[in-house]
């Protein structure tokens, strides 16, 4: 007779020379003739009568190695394997066998039906079922990002990168790869077709596919308001329009101002007026799109004359727009201390100083020197807008809102914040605050004081709300 050790080594080495832990079928015997089958099957009615933690040990050596769990293993990972090949989900007609026979499809929906059941039915799992349930969720996870959904969104995340990486579409002539080489003006064209096929029969489709319709929409959505032909054109009047009403700079002949893209302003302007005037003349009968271009081309148009007509394109105009260019790029007044000169060599604070005295004096005026002097009326109101200590404080404050949002807290002393030239926001507010107090109790004041005012009342009344914002939430934590 054999000792239980010497079985435990025997059935080991039987378990290992077949594959997998004997059944009644194999009939295999130890070497005193004793059944392998019925000496195991005894083994584990006696651990669950009493626990003996060396033949617990045991067992769950041979479950692991060559029991259910080790068999299902090696089926999760002959299934993933072959998924990783086709790149989808094997289906429950493809006809893919495993080693033992058994159709891949077959055995996967019918483990997810005992899955489905054992949730339903809320059943008392015992440990090997559990370790089951598991592994065919490492399972799930893994197929979830194979799943078309999944696949598709990734492509269309490729896809904007690109496109936002090259400010443009992939077309046949501009092409662009997915990282599995394939292209991605075909995908895109293919896709398009497929989509047009779905809507006409949307109502049939399946949750899966309604997923995949939707985020193509909003991808097609993306593309055209980003890169359309009509995009494109907005885009490039409102280029147009920035360096209008902010560089105060006139596109002409001679200028180099370009768009981003590199093309000329002036020329492209020239263009579009040839096309409006040829349109005109045909007596062309427009669609949206075209109308569209039209009534933004008009408003170009209005800003441009606008610029011409206050006198900002005669030599004086230009004059004043280089020290106005000047002191947006220094992010201050020149003043006669700074040493910025001209292109002819005038020193700029002197000659912008002798012209504000000669504009102060009530003497009368010709025609000429009336359009300067509203060009140059102009020029103080824009250096007012720009660095009086109102529109200081109100470039402040914009920042200060947005430091508070993004924190979700109001700025203190403890939770400090800094602006970029890196003062306290929090002594800042607490200065601006108490300034606020002292511009209520005067009388009267003076017309920038009326405005700084009104800019720290805007901070008291956001610091209120944040406040209120900040209870509201703890209330309902």
């Amino acid at each position: 007779m054999l000792t239980r050790k010497e079985k435990m080594t025997e059935f080991e080495a039987i378990a290992q020379s077949i594959g997998h832990i004997p059944t009644p079928k194999d009939k295999l015997l130890f070497s005193d003739n004793s059944n392998v089958y019925f000496w195991y099957s005894h083994i584990l009615q006696d651990l669950k009568k009493q626990a003996d933690e060396e033949m617990k040990h045991f067992v769950e050596s041979m479950e692991a190695t060559y029991g259910k769990q080790a068999k299902l293993r090696g089926r999760i990972q002959e299934y993933m394997s072959e998924v990783k090949r086709l790149n989808h989900n094997v289906s429950l007609q493809s006809h893919s066998l495993f080693q033992d026979g058994v159709d891949k499809g077959y055995w996967y929906q019918t483990m997810s039906d005992k899955m489905k059941k054992w949730r339903r039915e809320e059943k008392q799992l015992t440990q090997q079922e559990m370790i089951e349930v598991q592994m065919f969720a490492e399972l799930d996870n893994f197929l979830y990002s194979y799943s078309p959904t999944i696949r598709l969104q990734k492509k269309i995340e490729e896809f904007m990168r690109v496109t936002k990486e090259n400010q443009a579409v992939p077309t046949r002539c501009q092409p662009a790869y997915f990282n599995d080489h394939t292209r991605m003006d075909k995908w895109y064209s293919d896709q398009k077709a497929k989509m047009k096929r779905w809507e006409n029969d949307f109502n049939l489709l399946t949750e899966e596919e309604k997923k995949q319709y939707r985020l193509f929409r909003e991808l097609e959505s993306w593309v055209e308001a980003s890169f359309s032909k009509m995009a494109i054109y907005r885009k490039k009047v409102n280029e147009l329009h920035r360096v209008i009403r902010y560089t105060y700079q006139f596109p002409m002949h001679s200028s180099t101002l370009t768009f981003d893209d590199g093309t000329s302003m002036y020329e492209w302007i020239r263009e579009q007026r040839k096309t409006f005037r040829k349109w005109v003349i045909e007596d062309r009968v427009l669609n949206e799109e075209e109308k569209e271009r039209l009534y933004l081309f008009a408003e170009l148009e209005n800003d441009l004359y606008t610029l011409r007509k206050n006198c900002w394109n005669s030599a004086y105009g230009r004059k004043l727009n280089e020290y106005l260019n000047t002191c947006l790029e220094c992010h201050k007044v020149i003043t006669r201390k700074d040493p910025n000169r001209f292109q002819n060599g005038t020193h700029m604070g002197r000659w912008f100083y002798n012209e504000r005295r000669r504009f102060e004096n009530d003497e009368i005026l010709t025609s000429k020197q009336e359009l300067k002097k509203e060009c140059f009326q102009e020029t103080l109101d824009i250096l007012d807008e720009h660095f009086s200590k109102s529109a200081q404080l109100n470039k402040q404050l914009s920042i200060y809102k947005v430091a508070c949002l993004q924190q979700n807290k109001n700025i203190t002393r403890r939770n400090d914040e800094t602006f970029a030239n890196g003062n306290s926001m929090a002594e800042w507010k607490y200065r601006k605050l108490k300034q606020l107090r002292n511009l209520l109790k005067k009388d009267t004041l003076t017309k920038e004081e009326e405005k700084v005012k009104c800019v720290l009342l805007q901070l008291e009344e956001f610091l209120d709300r944040q406040t209120d914002t900040l209870i509201e939430k703890k209330k309902i934590k």
